[in-house]
């Protein structure tokens, strides 16, 4: 066999795990070199679509609960022309609940700004946290995410943004399907003999 040859079929060996399947969603043909009979497993199904209300606050406080010393205003927004806002000082929370009508994982984004340390960006199932962010000193945006939340039908979903020593800034909330699988990279040694 050639160099060319076996460089190839190195490379179709590390390609066949990330290809997707065969047309319909069935089961491809095992590749090749694999053992008689084997097939590639489905994928899982897509998680059912969440979203959320008022992700960019330009409707005001719809769809978000506020406490006091928090709010929505115009002065320094990620994109459009309103944010949330936090009051430095403990126990202010802006949050949303949302309930999950079929199971998956999901990332939850935002872009946050912050004018010190030790506020929080939580995520909550069923009241108990998930996923939670420290956040640190920065003034200006940044996308933080909480990754992988995983959901199954009945449960709620609370987002929420918590008070730190200064001032929160929150904007552009985003919940999307999280990845179905972590991608696993596998290098296969090849050994070149002379003829």
């Amino acid at each position: 066999m050639t160099r060319s040859r076996v460089s190839l079929l190195s490379a179709l060996a590390l390609l066949v795990p990330l290809t997707p399947l065969a047309l319909g969603g069935q089961a491809a043909a095992a590749p090749p070199g694999s053992a008689a009979g084997q097939t590639v497993q489905a994928r899982p199904a897509a998680p059912a679509p969440l979203s959320v209300v008022n992700p960019g606050f330009e409707q005001g406080r719809t769809g978000w609960q506020f406490t006091a010393g928090t709010g929505v205003a115009t002065n320094y927004p990620h994109g459009a022309a309103r944010l949330a806002y936090l009051d430095g000082g403990p126990g202010m929370k802006v949050s949303q609940t949302v309930t999950a009508t079929g199971r998956g994982a999901y990332d939850i984004s935002a872009w946050i700004a912050t004018g010190g340390p030790n506020g929080r960006f939580t995520a909550r199932v069923n009241g108990a946290v998930a996923g939670s962010q420290t956040l640190p000193s920065a003034s200006n945006y940044r996308r933080h995410t909480l990754g992988r939340i995983s959901l199954a039908p009945g449960d709620t979903l609370e987002i929420a943004f918590e008070s730190g020593d200064s001032w929160v800034n929150a904007d552009d909330v985003m919940l999307s399907p999280a990845s179905p699988a972590d991608p696993r990279v596998r290098f296969l040694a090849v050994s070149w003999a002379r003829r």
